[in-house]
């Protein structure tokens, strides 16, 4: 059978986590009992915490084997259970005459007095005890009350500290995660990198458990693994490509209804009635499914936290695990638009090469100005055909008629001048290359940028060859 995990919110890990509590032993807690013991004159002191069905004993004086060992004894055999079922102080003179039922344990240690205080948490309820026992009958008094009282405040101010300092370093580590996930997504890696950053991150806040972040396809009706970097790689298989709907187990209801699914305790919970054999085969009893919604309100997958132990979780893990399902959500959109815009510039340069090569590549000489005369882009075709032309060469980034001559630059100047007016025009200009007259056409077009004109477009096509033709046309009509 699975553990049942008792959850508050001032302690939503496990006490005896690294950082909190040392199992079996702590020297801290050893040090608070043999105080106890000193303050009451008492041969045995204990600190102890419970959790589960077990009384943990972190903190021990006066007891030897198998005590130091062993550290826990069955919370039904021990006296303290009633300390913390009462939480308030209780106290023995003569344990002997005593109608308990724990004389057996008692009878070990050879115990006859017992006066315990309980350990509180933040609301109230027991956590354990600080308690002294002595090997003859005796007559508590208040000043003995008020030792334990104020040792108890001691310790539990030092467990609320270790929880504070190891909450502080697991946010710490969960905001290094989330900025971890999304520097992965600026730089390019696989969403599922990111995603599976994200789940760790949250695995490092509530002990024990494990994530699952599992996307819907195009058509909104199946559920595909994406991330779970601590689940058995056999069972994400298998729940992977899920249908969605209300008898999809907990994830496909929590993707069709778009509402969390918390189930406490898989065994038992018809919503996994088709699913709790494969559960349960891995060990998982607990599995809360999280809808991850878009920032349209379009659910785009589902964030499901698995526990091998049955757990409800409490306010604080429940308010952690919905605003990471959200930050999940950012991520996604996150990595779609900036995975959407490099396949954009990625078609953007394919066509930019095309048109390059079709711009240096054409029997046309083409080029572009600015309004002030600048070239801004010239294939080779046109550097050669105005070289022969004007007599200059034409280079990319110089004014236009830079080294021209003077009829050349009022030639040209003339058709710019139009041309930056607004009017669209072609002209026929003839010119000689190697003592042969030769003919081009010349088509200016202005280019319209922001309710002005920013530059001109040229193109020059050779019209020799027509020239020619309509030449030996006109001849043989004469003749």
């Amino acid at each position: 059978m699975p553990s049942e995990r008792a959850r508050d919110d001032q302690y939503p890990h496990s006490i005896f986590e690294p950082g909190i509590i040392h199992h079996p032993s702590d020297v801290a807690f050893d040090r608070l009992a043999k105080l106890a013991a000193r303050l009451l004159d008492v041969p045995i002191a204990l600190v102890t915490l419970v959790a589960g069905d077990q009384l943990y004993l972190p903190g021990i004086y006066g007891l030897g084997e198998p005590w130091l060992s062993q550290r826990a004894v069955p919370l039904e055999q021990a006296l303290c259970r009633h300390v913390v079922t009462a939480c308030e102080p209780v106290a023995f003179e003569n344990l002997v005459m005593a109608p308990l039922d724990e004389h057996a344990l008692l009878s070990m240690i050879g115990a006859h007095a017992y006066i315990g205080v309980p350990l509180r948490r933040s609301n109230g309820k027991g956590l354990g005890t600080i308690c002294v026992f002595d090997q003859r009958t005796r007559r508590w008094n208040t000043d003995d009350i008020s030792a334990l009282i104020d040792l108890a405040a001691i310790t539990e101010t030092e467990i609320a500290m270790r929880h504070a300092m190891v909450n502080q370093t697991r946010l710490s580590q969960y905001q290094i995660a989330q900025r971890s996930a999304f520097e992965q997504i600026a730089v390019g890696k696989p969403l599922s990198e990111s995603l599976s950053t994200l789940a760790l991150g949250i695995e490092g806040q509530i002990a024990s458990v494990t994530c699952a972040i599992m996307l819907l396809d195009e058509a909104q009706s199946y559920l595909h693994t994406v991330a779970a970097p601590s689940l058995h790689p056999t069972y994400s298989r298998t729940i992977d490509g899920i249908r969605i709907g209300p008898q999809a187990g907990p994830c496909g209801l929590a993707a069709f209804s778009g509402k969390p699914v918390i189930t406490t305790a898989i065994a038992n919970d018809p919503i996994w009635q088709s699913w709790h054999d494969l559960a349960l085969s891995y060990n998982l009893h607990t599995c809360w499914a999280i809808p991850v919604r878009a920032s349209n309100g379009q659910t785009l997958g589902v964030f499901a936290i698995y526990d091998q132990a049955v757990h409800h979780p409490s306010e604080a893990e429940f308010d952690l695990v919905l605003g990471t399902a959200n930050v999940v959500a950012v991520a996604i959109e996150r990595w779609r638009m900036i995975d959407a815009l490099r396949s954009s510039e990625a078609r953007l340069r394919r066509s930019e090469a095309d048109l390059a090569a079709v711009f240096e590549h054409t029997n046309d000489a083409i080029w572009s100005v600015d309004a002030d005369l600048r070239v801004v882009t010239i294939n080779g075709r046109a550097v050669s055909k105005l070289r022969v032309m004007t007599g200059a060469i034409v280079r990319q980034g110089t004014i236009f008629d830079q080294g021209m001559p003077n009829t050349q630059r009022v030639f040209w100047r003339g058709l710019y001048h139009r041309a930056l007016g607004g009017e669209r025009f072609s002209v026929e200009q003839p010119y000689t290359d190697g003592g042969v007259q030769r003919w081009c056409e010349i088509s200016l077009n202005p280019i319209h940028m922001d309710g002005g004109i920013s530059g001109i477009s040229i193109f020059s096509r050779d019209l020799t060859e027509r020239k020619r033709a309509e030449a030996e046309r006109l001849a043989m009509e004469r003749s």
